[in-house]
């Protein structure tokens, strides 16, 4: 598991009670297992959602989530800039 147990993931569901019905659940499940709740929730095709007791805490927990991300990138994007036409880029928009 990329991020083992330190976090639980919420699979896609209709919003609003079910899907908040859903979260107390998986959360009351996962304390009952680990004897307290995740500070990770991942909700598909909704995002991630941290919680912590500090600013300083989530900073912390955000920094994790994403070097621990990144050890899995095998190819990153080139941001290089580039030669472009500005009067066509004007152009373009107006």
């Amino acid at each position: 598991f990329l991020f083992d147990t330190k976090m639980i993931w919420i699979p896609e569901c209709r919003p609003g009670f079910v899907l908040s019905t859903a979260c107390y659940k998986i959360m009351e499940k996962y304390n009952q297992e680990f004897g307290f709740y995740p500070k990770i929730v991942l909700l598909q095709n909704h995002g991630v959602f941290v919680a912590a007791n500090s600013i300083k805490e989530i900073d912390l927990i955000v920094l994790y989530l994403l070097s621990s991300l990144k050890a899995y990138i095998v190819r990153f994007p080139d941001f290089t800039a580039c030669d472009y036409d500005e009067q066509m880029f004007k152009t373009v928009q107006e």
